[in-house]
């Protein structure tokens, strides 16, 4: 393992998602328009926590295959060229200790966060081409084939909805009439 991964995905069960996600926005996290939408993402949200003696914001994105992957980056309102200029860094020990204080049951490829652990900054190092990174990566390909997968995703379930619904009037016409 040479290069170091952006990112150090936790995976939680699909049964605990609500609950994990029921628990980010009662402590203040809140869906932004300005985050990347990925594919397959079923839930993003942004809080601004203090860190390290510094306001950062943590994003957090949940995945259908229950996986999570969240970061600490510059916080955008105090400084937002910094904010598309650094790196932001994986914030998976910030995840796991969400995790265990609810009690919630994780995996996590441990081999991948020791490596990360030991090689990674655990501070927001410079990268210029960062910002064009964002800009092509993030908002010209990811937002809108994020975007196209969500819609289709609740398209789907509009319309798995609909036929179960007239299923549920099938079973119920036929138990009339017997």
């Amino acid at each position: 393992m040479d290069k170091i991964p952006s990112h150090v995905p936790v995976y939680i069960s699909n049964a605990d998602i609500p609950l994990f996600k029921e628990y980010l926005s009662k402590n203040g996290y809140y869906w932004t328009i300005l985050q990347v939408i990925k594919p397959k993402q079923i839930h993003g949200s942004v809080k601004k926590i203090e860190r390290k003696e510094r306001l950062v914001e943590n994003h957090v994105r949940i995945y259908i295959d229950g996986r999570i992957e969240s970061e600490f980056e510059v916080c955008r309102v105090q400084n937002m060229w910094e904010h598309l200029t650094t790196c932001s860094y994986s914030a998976h020990e910030y995840i796991i200790e969400l995790l265990d204080k609810l009690g919630i049951h994780y995996t996590i490829d441990q081999n991948l966060r020791t490596f990360y652990n030991e090689n990674a900054a655990d501070d927001y190092p410079k990268d210029n081409m960062e910002f064009f990174r964002w800009l092509f990566g993030g908002v010209i390909v990811w937002t809108p084939l994020g975007l196209f997968w969500r819609v289709g995703h609740e398209i789907k379930n509009l319309f798995r909805g609909k036929n179960l619904n007239k299923n549920e009037e099938l079973s119920s016409s036929h138990t009339l009439s017997d």
